[in-house]
């Protein structure tokens, strides 16, 4: 019997993705559930808290990610303990400060006119994008939101193995594990 994971897969989704249905996780036929936002995968082996997929998603099989995820290499390392999301953040770690000219509105409060300020949005947050915070594990730059949600998950390990012709960080903990791709500085190719 799968061992049963109480964590939200929320963050590891793509609500804004157009190609394959990513914006929330879902079940496989043989029970797993997935959740992916492309530049990293988790998947559990109990999936059925899971509804199955609406529309197309990645075939994980042909691409040989559940391969990589069920072979894991022998030598790998506790996940290291990494700072959590900034306060006031949701699941996907954007920030989200009400405009204090608008109050929050998007509009103006005198002349109902677009708020100048934050351009209507009523916000003044930051996405994750722009943080760019990230952190080493076993040799590669990992960026620090996908680093942390696998370190929620009981009794991580982690190890950088070769996939697709590059480097990345596999993850493996008692029900699961996923695969993060790293971090490449400007110029990298």
């Amino acid at each position: 019997m799968p061992q049963e994971i109480d964590v939200d897969l929320t963050g590891w989704t793509e609500p804004e993705a157009t190609r394959y249905a990513l914006g929330r996780p879902w079940r496989r036929a043989d029970g797993r559930a997935v959740a992916t936002d492309g530049r990293a995968l988790v998947v559990l082996d109990d999936g059925s808290a899971y509804a199955e997929p609406e529309g197309k998603v990645p075939d994980l099989t042909r691409d040989g990610f559940l391969d990589a995820i069920d072979r894991p290499p022998a030598e790998m390392q506790a996940m290291p303990e990494v700072d959590g999301p900034p306060e006031c953040a949701d699941a996907w770690w954007n920030q989200h400060e009400p405009c204090i000219e608008c109050r929050g509105r998007g509009y103006c409060l005198h002349c109902q006119h677009e708020c100048e300020e934050c351009e209507g949005k009523g916000d003044l947050g930051t996405s994750w994008h722009a943080i760019k915070s990230t952190v080493v594990i076993d040799g590669l730059k990992i960026d620090r939101r996908y680093a942390w949600m696998a370190s929620q998950f009981p009794g991580c390990r982690a190890a950088a193995i070769d996939f697709c012709q590059a480097k990345c960080l596999l993850f493996r903990f008692a029900g699961g594990g996923g695969l993060i791709m790293p971090m490449k500085d400007a110029g990298d190719e």
